[in-house]
């Protein structure tokens, strides 16, 4: 498999902001909480909000299950507009 990297100069986004979501799971009945999440959180970035460049999954840890997102926001207003947008209220609610 053949690995495809880029570089992205940080001068074109001097306010750069990036957030971890995630999640850690600690009891069997805690699984529930992931799946319902998970859908939601991958509304949160398909639709492309202005002001996100990049969105990643990640997993930290499968043993005990640890999964989340990283964020990357153009800059704080843009990631607070999105927060206040009708949109994040359905991926919130």
């Amino acid at each position: 498999m053949r690995v495809h990297s880029t570089a992205v100069d940080p001068d074109a986004y001097p306010d750069l902001v990036m957030i971890l979501l995630g999640t850690r799971v600690r009891t069997p009945r805690g699984m529930l909480r992931p799946l319902g999440v998970g859908p939601k959180l991958s509304r949160s970035h398909t639709d492309r909000p202005d002001g996100l460049p990049r969105h990643e999954d990640i997993v930290w840890s499968m043993f005990p299950p640890q999964w989340g997102a990283r964020q990357y926001w153009r800059d704080p207003d843009s990631m607070e507009h999105w927060t206040r947008s009708p949109t994040a209220a359905a991926v919130v609610g």
